[in-house]
């Protein structure tokens, strides 16, 4: 996922549609200046032009910006970049690109709540929507929460990733992660435990489309005492 840093040279389908849609948000908003948008979005006018513009895809921050500073939903505009952003690397990544598929080793599964995603075969084109850091409390940061997106098989699940401090505490300490998948707003949640033993451990998948919004969720156990958890935003995937 774009970490709102940088932007991607090059106009597409979905740079082009967002810059579109912002514009028309500006135009709603009774078209402010670029310098009263530099004022309320608190960047600058020329990262708000360019936004605008749809020269290159925006970054996460100027699209926010410029929401902001036309008083538009900031949630709503945050999954619509999401959503574009995951649509338009998948468009030119090279798993959209005819090549040989490497299959789970395990029986395949249908595609649908529950399921695995590698025996569903949602692996080859995932993509990580949304990460944020796992600490164990207090204060040590010792893995990454992420939420995963099948954009051609429309399903989502949870993959924990352990740094390498955590790695060295678990040897000492036995522990368990336990995953979890929530959907909105029909409630459901898939949940997954595996001791842990090594870097990545991944859940089960949800379905997405239809308005649904997902979570990615973890509790690292060690015994019965809860050492760490963490979850994503609730993204708005197609």
């Amino acid at each position: 996922m774009n970490n709102g840093r940088s932007g991607t040279a090059g106009t597409d389908h979905e740079t082009a549609h967002l810059a579109a849609a912002l514009r028309a948000l500006r135009e709603g908003a009774g078209r402010p200046s670029l310098r009263d948008m530099e004022a309320r979005g608190f960047v600058s006018r020329t990262t708000i032009a360019h936004a605008l513009a749809g020269h290159r895809f925006p970054t996460l921050a100027a699209t926010i910006a410029v929401v902001r500073a036309c008083g538009g939903d900031v949630d709503s505009w945050r999954n619509q970049w999401h959503q574009a952003d995951v649509s338009r690397r998948a468009a030119t990544s090279p798993s959209a690109q005819p090549r040989t598929l490497v299959q789970s080793a395990l029986p395949t599964q249908a595609l649908a709540d529950g399921a695995d995603p590698e025996r569903a075969r949602c692996h080859h084109d995932a993509v990580t929507v949304h990460a944020r850091k796992v600490a164990m409390l207090p204060h040590r940061t010792i893995g990454q929460i992420e939420l995963r997106y099948s954009p051609t098989r429309h399903a989502a699940w949870p993959r924990f990733q352990g740094y390498p401090g955590f790695e060295h505490w678990a040897e000492h300490h036995p522990a368990t992660v336990v995953l979890r998948t929530r959907r909105r707003p029909d409630g459901v949640i898939t949940t997954f435990s595996h001791e842990y033993v090594f870097d990545v451990h991944w859940g089960d998948i949800l379905l997405t489309g239809a308005g649904r919004r997902l979570r990615a969720e973890v509790v690292i156990l060690s015994g019965d005492q809860r050492v760490a958890e963490g979850g994503t935003d609730w993204l708005l995937l197609a």
